[in-house]
Order: C-alpha cells, then structure tokens, then sequence
C-alpha cells in the first residue's frame, strides 16, 4: 500500500487541496497528503480512527495531525517536549521533571487532563510496550521519552474515544506516531541548545541512510541526544523548599542537621511530647556541660531511709523542630542521554505480497539526585539508646535527624527500549481486498539504581551502640559531627528492577463489499492475541522496607486477552445521487470484543456519522463507549510502602508532613468504563483567489464511571469518621490528652477499588489562514482547547467536585503561530498560552495569592536553504524568558503536572540538516 503525507510547500499544497476538493471538499489544514497510484489515481490509506482504507482523510471522528514540517518548526528536541505543546494535553502530564515519583526518567501525555493512562498511544497504528515503572505506583502508560524523535514522520491526534477500533486504553484519545515509510539517499542532522543560563546544554545528531528500489525500499536511522541536568538552586522559584518568601507555606523538612530530639522519660518528664532543637555546632553534649540552648547536671536526692539517687535536671529551652531546606540539594531536570537505532525494510515478495519489518531499539540514561536521607525516628521507630556515649540524657529518646554527611542521594535509570514488528500484506484475488498478518514483540526494561541511601538495620544498630567507634551521633550539627567511616557503614545501594512487555499477533483484512447509490460499502475485520506481561521488583531492603526515609514498590503480573473487531462504512449520499442539501452522507459503525484471562470480556461499539450538506462544509458526531483494563500494577501490586505529605488536621497541623502509607493490589477489579460522544465541523470559507481559511471545531463529553482510585490519604484524614479501620495512630501521650487531640499517626492503610466517577467535557476550535503573495506565503493559524467541565466523584454517593479551574486544571490551553516563507527562507512565531487556575492551599491558610497566574510564552524561528540539500535551523523557545507561574502546592515552586509551564526559561537553539 503505498502512502503519502502532509506537506505545506506550495506546489504539494495546491495539489492535495485540488485531490482533496475532488474526493470530499474537505478542508486541507488538518490532514495528510493523498497519495496516488502509478496510474495518478487516488490510493486509498488507513487514517487514524479506522480500519478501512480510505481516499477520505476526514472521518467522522476528530483527528489533527502534527507533520514533519510542523515538528521542525516546534524546536522540540523530544515526543515529549512536542506533545506538551498540544492545547488538548492538559493536567496530570508528567515528565521527567517529576522527580521524587516512581516512575522516574519518564514523560507522558495526559489528553483532556484525565491521566497519562486514559491516552493510547500506537507507533504506525500498533501498541508499544507500556513504561516499565508505573506512575504513583499504578498507573500504567508509555513513555514518550522512548520514541525516537529522529524517525518520525507524523503524528496523529485522536481526539474522542476508540475501544471499539484500538481497544483499552482509548478513553480520551489515541496518538499514533507514524515513522517514515520510505527514504532514498543519506541525511544528517546535528542541533545544540542551550537556556540562557547556560545550565542546560543539549546536543542531538542523526543520521538516517535508505534506498528505494523495483521491489522494495529499507532505511536505518541512527540518533544521539545529551543534556545536562538543571539544579533547584538555578532557579529562584525553586532555589528553597521555604516558599513563605513567595507568599505560600514553609516546606522544609522537620528532618533536619542539626536536628530534633524528643524525650521518651516516662509521666515524670515535662518533655514527654514535645521536640527540642539540638543546637547548632556541637558535637558530644555531656552531663554538666552547657551546649547552646541545652543545659545538663546532676543532684543528689536522698530518700527517706538514707538512699541516695543521683538525678539529672534538664533545661532544653530551645523547644521546637530544626527545619532542613532540601531545595538547593536537588535536581530540578536531571541529565539524560539518550541513544537510538531504529529501521523499516519493504520487500515485495511476489506480485501479490509484501514482506515488512520495523525495529526500533533505544538506551535511556537518567541521572538525578534528590536531598540526603531523612530519619523519622518519631514516626518509623527509630530510637537512641540510653547507652549512646553521645546521649546527654541517661534514657532513651527519639528524633528527627537528617543524614547530611552522608551526601544526596544519587540515582540511574537505565532504561533499553525495543520493539521489532514483521509482517505480510497479501492482496486479495479480487484485487479489492487486502489481508495483512503481523507479529509485535515491544518491551521496557529499566533498573534504577541509587547511592547514599541508609540502611534502617545499619542506623538503628549504630544508635544503640556502646561504642564511641561504632555509635552515630544525632545530638551533634552540621558536617564533621559523625566519622566517615561510621557513616559509610551506614550506605546501601538499593536497586529496582522493571520490565513491561507485550506479544501480539494479529491478522486482519479490509476491502469493498458491495456498490451502493452512494458510492462503495467498505468493510474491515480483525482478530488479535496479545500477552501483557509486568514486573517491577526492587532489593531485599527495600521490599522489606528497611531503608530508612524511602518507600517501596513490588508487583509482577500477566494477562491473556484475545479480540475481534469488525468496521462497516456505509456510504448513504454520494456523487451519483446527491440531493439538495446532502452533498454526501456517510455513517461508519464498529465493534470489538475483548476477552482477558483475568476479568473476563467487554465489548465496546461505535457509530459516526460525515454530513456534507455542501461541498465546503463537513459536519461529523460519534458515539462510542470505551474502557480501561485494570492495570496489572493496580491488580498485582505487593504491599506497597510510600511517604506523601498530609496535613494531620485532627492533631492541628500547620504544615505537611510526610507519613507511612500502606497500599496493595486488588485481584477483583473490574475494568473502568466510558460513554463517549462528539460532534464537530469543518468549514473551508469562500475566499478571493490566492487565499484560504478554514474552521474546525469540536465539542466532545466523556463519562467515566466505575473508576479505578484510592480513596485518597489527604481525603481519608480529613473524614476521618469514615475510615477509622483504615487510619492507625500510636497511643495518645498525656500532652495529646491534655490538648484533646489522638495520637500521632502511625500508618494508613490504603487500596485500590471501583469506586470513582467523571465527567468531562470540552470545547476545540482552530483556524488556518493561508495567502499567497509575490513577497512568500504567509500561514496564520490558531488552537485552542476548553475544559469548561471536570467533575469527578470520590466514590457512589458523594457530591461531584468542579476540577476545571481548580488548582492543576487550567481551563484553556492554546497555541497561534504566523509564519512566512519566500524562495530559500521562512521565518515564524509562535505564541503558547496556559490558562490560570485556582491555588491549592488558598485560602485555607490565609495565603494572598488564590490564583495561579496563566503563562503565555513566544517562540520564534529562522530558516535558510543554505543548499539545495542543506538547511540551517536557528530559533528560541520562551524568547522573553517567562518563568512558570507560583503555586503555593509543594516546594518546587511550580505545578509539576501541567504541560504548559516550562521551568528553562529561554532557549536558543540551532540545527543543521543536510541531505545526499
């Protein structure tokens, strides 16, 4: 099958468009080229969204399509970075800025701001392997950052639900990567960039080497990509995890050096629960010796018969926490490097198959570093014993203590990436139809090393020591305190280990069934057998949660599934028997079954529907369900440890504070569902010659129900009533009983269930202005996409909560770019917009600020054809040097989940491309 894309030159503009107007009368900005055959006749290719082949590019469902032309104008150096431009990528789209989560080095998208797992995304209309380490623990979804960014040819946008044509996964959309089908000759690119603090430095090559011949065609790509890592301390709305000095709340860590002690002494202790601050600059306190704010001596007390105790009298005025500011200890991006080989051979095996094999393989480098180890002794029963040679007080006591001498703690993720697809395409004897079989094996394999972590045995071993060779000082501040060869004692390395992966083999077949008046009734059909399989298993100390300051993960499953899909256009109204007010009427219907070896079947249908009512305008709606399979993390996870900060409401906390959680997967869960419906236009509006203008617009509503969630941690405190099972606390101290609160919280036992509801609609609009002129061609064009709503309700009975605007969930997301080209040079700018929404925190605190400022940043880009094989590329992304908007929601300073807030600042760029 022989296919042709998108292009703007303007020889090929006015080519597809005059195709196109032929064929449908459908607006040229959105799609593909139209390729043709020997004979210049129109070939029919497969568009995202369907099955059939197909000479019209628009379908009843919305898509957009990002061509090569429009990547390079992005200046985007990764699949990440491009997809966190689109308008419709909104809340909960990570990458690897997100640092402290379980999923590091990673980057995915997050369409209608429902989660990187409700987005499905294909390579040339197949699955890829999801990434090996799930997002919180659970959520499952593919790592943009392991797609070669070098290979692409387009991508693809599905913008409503496609079970019924790709299965799980499709609730909000599908994107489909397409790589070059065919290349003949050799083309190298090498690009640098840099911020203007020059903290960034990003250098990329590639080169790609093809040939097409009688019987076939084959290519092979090799690229490179390097950049440096950017540090908290870099940037002043990161540079201190105490964003009081921002207006929001103090988020240092009551884990400090120096640190915090809490006496332990019994009903005769005045101290019983509070903490006090061990002075700054000392070593070894000792009975009689006035350290700081400590004072310790002794007396002698003689009983009524004459015995003598000697008792010890402390004076700690300094009550309170030391506080640890972990800002300037961590990275803000780390340091990637990223390397890739990937490939395609055609070969036409005889005058009625064709033979296809695609591979890709890639090696991901992550490396980042995050604040030496903190020790909740409090909170994870870590004790000093009475017998510590450095304990000043007799007893035993607890502590806050941050383990600074030990140095950051420094993780690798090493991530290898490969995918191989052969395949045959067999043309029927009818010469209508064509069958195609194919195998896909895809897999990701990570393993994330870390250094400087401590050992809980090790720390508490060393805290009871006798011995001043072997004991560990926490009464002491500041470097120095502890010998090095004590603390060196105390380090592990903790490794984990992940791997996804996926077998499929599929068969599938489309062709004419029969003419009808309205042109040729088209039929598609499929079956599939696929193997997910995942496990993600981590050291004996952290499965046996035994390093201190850090949570674990372990989960290790597989699931069967086969399908069948079956795909009918029916063509009602075409060129032989249009009427008045019909120009063409189409209706496209589908159905797939699924069956999987762990939940059991669902089956999923859709109907469209094209209405032309003239020529120029294209009216289109569908209805589809679509679902979610419980992901193998959310039904085979292990006891799963972690540390979120949660404010203790019924003990009057003032600031977060992290605490044990405990979590688990659920075997009985049922697949999320979705009712999915949009109804949009395409309007190419009349113009003087040498100009066009074409509208889109799209509405599109998404009800989820039955959705896989916790409850919540911050939820399950704040109603506490309700989950008394599920909240455990340590006994009440006679301080705690005196003020009327509980005791402090030992753990909370959390889990996964069906429970949650949303509801989600959106508003798309774009435009494209094209005129020709004797100065260039100028193109004017502008996306934007409005989430006006996002209700979701924690589980059956509760009231929904309005989301759209609320802290995370900016409600517009739009981007406009005018470009011009004439002879050997273009120059554009585009303008990216990230609209405001509510701050967290406000105003539960009294803080000033309850709105999260928008951003609107400029990018602008040169080219010029230096040759006829050579271009040169020079640009920068934020020209105006914008930093992301304040939120009041964490230390970073920045909302870590919303694509539109970029932490670099201004970048320049260049890259040159050259072609033999």
């Amino acid at each position: 099958m022989k296919r042709a894309y998108r292009t703007k030159t303007k020889k090929m503009r006015t080519a597809v468009k005059t195709a196109a107007l032929m064929s449908l009368g459908i607006p040229l900005a959105t799609m593909p080229a139209i390729a043709q055959d020997d004979e210049g006749e129109l070939a029919p290719v497969v568009i995202t969204g369907s099955n059939i082949p197909t000479v019209e590019l628009e379908g009843p469902s919305p898509v957009v399509t990002i061509d090569r032309e429009e990547i390079n104008r992005s200046g985007a150096e990764t699949v990440g970075e491009l997809l966190r431009r689109l308008p419709q990528n909104n809340a909960g789209s990570y990458d690897e800025k997100f640092q402290n989560s379980f999923a590091p080095g990673s980057s995915g998208i997050s369409l209608r701001g429902l989660g990187m797992g409700y987005t499905l995304v294909l390579v040339n209309g197949r699955r890829i392997a999801s990434y090996s380490m799930a997002q919180n623990t659970t959520t499952t979804f593919t790592d943009l950052n392991g797609i070669p960014m070098a290979v692409i040819d387009r991508v693809d946008l599905l913008l409503d639900g496609a079970s019924a044509i790709y299965g799980s996964d499709a609730v909000a959309g599908v994107v489909n990567i397409i790589t070059r089908e065919d290349f003949d000759g050799v083309e190298i690119t090498a690009g640098y960039s840099n911020t203007a603090n020059e903290d960034a430095a990003t250098q990329t090559y590639s080169i790609t080497g093809g040939t097409v011949g009688e019987r076939g065609s084959a290519w092979i790509n090799i690229s490179y990509l390097q950049r440096n890592a950017v540090a908290h301390k870099d940037r002043k709305f990161s540079r201190s995890a105490d964003q009081s000095i921002h207006g929001g709340l103090d988020w240092r860590s009551s884990a400090g050096n120096p640190g915090s002690i809490k006496l332990l002494g019994g009903d005769e202790s005045p101290y019983d629960s509070g903490f006090y601050r061990v002075p700054a600059n000392t070593i070894t306190p000792t009975a009689g010796e006035i350290v700081g704010e400590l004072t310790v001596t002794e007396r002698t007390v003689v009983d009524d018969e004459g015995n003598e105790t000697i008792v010890q009298d402390r004076n700690w005025s300094g009550a309170g926490r030391n506080y640890f500011d972990y800002g300037p200890w961590q990275s803000l991006t780390p340091e990637v490097e990223r390397y890739s080989t990937s490939g395609r051979v055609n070969y036409q095996l005889s005058d009625w198959a064709d033979g296809f094999v695609e591979t890709t393989y890639q090696k991901n480098k992550t490396h980042q570093w995050m604040a030496p180890t903190p020790a909740f002794g409090d909170v994870d029963g870590y004790t000093v014993s009475a017998d510590n040679p450095y304990n000043p007080f007799g007893e035993e006591v607890t502590f806050r203590h941050r383990l600074t001498e030990a140095g950051s703690r420094i993780s690798d993720i090493d991530t290898d990436v490969f995918r191989v697809l052969p395949g045959v395409e067999i043309t029927l004897p009818s010469d209508k139809w064509k069958a195609e079989a194919a195998f896909l094996f895809s897999s990701v394999d990570s393993t994330h090393l870390s250094q400087n972590m401590i050992s809980a045995d090790a720390l508490q071993d060393a805290l009871n020591s006798e011995n001043i060779d072997t004991a560990y000082n926490v009464f002491g501040g500041g470097l120095g305190v502890n010998d090095p060869a004590i603390v060196d004692a105390l380090k592990i390395q903790t490794l984990r280990s992940s791997k996804s992966e996926l077998q499929q083999f599929d068969v599938k077949t489309a062709g004419d069934l029969a003419e009808l008046p309205g042109g040729t009734l088209q039929l598609a059909a499929g079956v599939e057998a696929r193997q997910e399989s995942a496990s993600d298993l981590a050291d004996p100390f952290t499965m046996n949660s035994k390093v201190v300051g850090s949570g674990g993960t372990s989960n290790q499953g597989s699931r069967d599934l086969t399908s069948g899909y079956a795909e009918l256009y029916i063509p009602i109204i075409g060129e032989e028997n249009r009427i008045t007010g019909i120009h063409s009427l189409g209706v496209q219907t589908a159905l797939r079954v699924e069956n999987y070896s762990d939940f059991g079947t669902t089956d999923n249908p859709k109907i469209g529907i094209k209405y032309q009512p003239i020529e120029r305008l294209l009216l289109r709606a569908t209805y589809q369900t679509a679902f979610k399979a419980p992901t193998l993390p959310e039904m085979y996870m292990g006891e799963t440890v972690s540390y979120p900060f949660l404010l203790d409401s019924a003990r009057n906390d003032q600031a977060k504070m992290q605490y044990r959680q405990i979590a688990g997967g659920n075997e009985n869960l049922d697949p999320e569902e979705s009712d999915n419906i949009s109804v949009g236009a395409i309007l190419e509006v009349p113009m003087p010659e040498n100009f066009t203008l074409d509208l889109r617009v799209n509405w599109g509503q998404y009800e989820l129900e039955d959705v896989i969630t916790t409850v919540g941690s911050q939820f399950m405190l704040d109603n506490e009533e309700l989950f008394k099972d599920k909240i455990v606390r340590n006994p009440q101290t006679d301080e705690d009983k005196r003020l009327g609160i509980p005791g402090s919280i030992l753990q909370i036992n959390n889990g996964y269930q069906n429970l949650a509801e949303r509801e989600v609609e959106v508003f798309d609009i774009g435009i494209d202005i094209g005129y020709d002129s004797t100065i260039g061609y100028f193109n004017w064009s502008a996306d934007f996409s409005n989430i006006y709503k996002w209700d979701s309700q924690a589980k059956p009975g509760d009231p929904f909560f309005e989301r759209a605007g609320s802290f995370g969930y900016p409600e517009w997301r739009g981007k406009s770019s005018l470009w011009w080209s004439y002879d050997k040079y273009s120059l554009g700018a585009t303008v990216n917009y990230t609209d405001s929404f509510d701050q967290y925190y406000y105003p539960r605190y009294g803080l000033t600020e309850s709105t999260v400022d928008d951003m609107t940043t400029l990018d602008i880009q040169g080219n010029y054809q230096i040759t006829d094989t050579s271009t040169l590329t020079l640009g920068a992304l934020n020209a105006t040097n914008e930093a992301p908007p304040w939120v009041d929601d964490g230390p970073e300073g920045f909302a870590l989940g919303v694509p539109g807030h970029s932490v670099f600042g201004t970048v320049l760029y260049g890259r040159v491309a050259v072609r033999f």
